[in-house]
């Protein structure tokens, strides 16, 4: 091996060592740079694919879409195709109008959200029933009665669901109804109280008014009967509810009517009691006589003789008025003739 010293003293030789490290360096450059041209070759084919891909992704989510809203398009024209229908079937709606079946028509109110959801159900359907409307037709009927907040329910439903009466009632239901709130409304109806000044016909209205929503599943016949317990339960009179308990009442108005019978003898007897205060005079502590108190020995003389001056004088012997038996003159003249012949 050529050492340093050698090299030096032979300059060819330190010449040819340059240009093989050179060309060595450049070789080394070179492949270095290539491999760096391979990878970002490779990155750049991968990017492309990659977005190749993510356009392909958009234009298949793009076709879906439009689809979609091609398929919507059509079921939406053949619904109002099939409302118009429909609408051309029905009779004309108005307050009273001619019915084939009935003579008559009822149109149903409107409903804002504002009212109770059961009641509006309740009366929706007699007028259903009236003018004999199938389920699409009350479906119909019931999406051209909301109006306002109620109105907004469409938006959350479907069109095809707009003539579905369940999928309808459902979401009404949710919206507005009261069952979800059963367990708050026993609760107000367990530990409902009557108020100072209420009377006891309020009292029961409020009563009757929390017992459909505390036991919506319960019989008529058994919510009546609880809500009866519960009005005598919330009584302030701790008198009349124990009076009131011992009659065992089944209905919520016949335990009414118990109590407005004993709060009108209670009313009667204490205008009894008034009475009888203000006539009253109380004796007084210094008695007089053989202990009457001399002014109520004086009252009972003066009540005496008013009796006396009322009431005519009557013989009881001769039957006439204007004088006592023992003035009576035809016995007078009976005791003389007797006197008479016995001597």
């Amino acid at each position: 091996m050529p050492t340093l010293s050698s090299s030096v003293e032979d300059p060819g030789r330190l010449e040819a060592l340059f240009a093989n490290f050179g060309e060595s360096l450049r070789n080394q450059l070179l492949e270095q740079r290539q491999a760096f041209e391979d990878r970002f070759d490779q990155e750049r084919a991968l990017n492309l694919q990659k977005e190749a891909a993510e356009r392909d992704a958009l234009a298949q989510k793009d076709d879906t879409l439009e689809n979609r809203l091609r398929n919507m398009e059509t079921q939406y024209q053949v619904l109002a195709s099939n409302l118009t229908d429909l609408c051309a079937r029905l009779p004309t709606t108005s307050d009273v109008t001619s019915n084939i079946d009935l003579d008559y028509s009822v149109k149903p109110a409107k409903f804002d959200g504002n009212s109770s959801w059961e009641e509006y159900k309740i009366q929706f359907q007699t007028i259903a029933r009236i003018n004999g409307w199938d389920e699409p037709r009350k479906s119909l009927a019931l999406v051209f009665s909301l109006e306002g907040s109620a109105g907004s329910i469409l938006t959350t439903l479907s069109l095809d669901k707009h003539t579905d009466w369940n999928a309808l009632v459902s979401a009404l239901e949710f919206k507005y109804g009261t069952k979800n709130l059963a367990n708050l409304s026993y609760v107000m109806f367990q530990n409902y109280k009557q108020r100072r000044g209420q009377s006891l016909s309020d009292l029961a209205s409020e009563i009757e008014r929390l017992a459909p929503n505390a036991f919506s599943d319960c019989p008529l016949e058994m919510r009546d009967k609880l809500a009866a317990s519960q009005f005598v339960s919330a009584l302030a009179d701790k008198e009349r509810k124990r009076t009131l308990r011992l009659g065992g009442f089944t209905s919520l108005r016949a335990a009414v009517v118990r109590a407005m019978e004993i709060e009108a003898v209670e009313s009667l007897s204490s205008e009894a009691r008034k009475v009888n205060t203000r006539t009253w005079i109380p004796p007084e502590r210094e008695n007089t006589g053989r202990g009457w108190p001399s002014r109520g020995r004086s009252q009972l003389e003066k009540t005496t003789d008013r009796t006396n001056e009322r009431r005519p004088l009557e013989c009881w012997s001769c039957k006439k008025t204007g004088h006592l038996q023992r003035d009576c003159p035809l016995l007078r003249k009976e005791k003389q003739g007797n006197s008479k012949k016995s001597a």
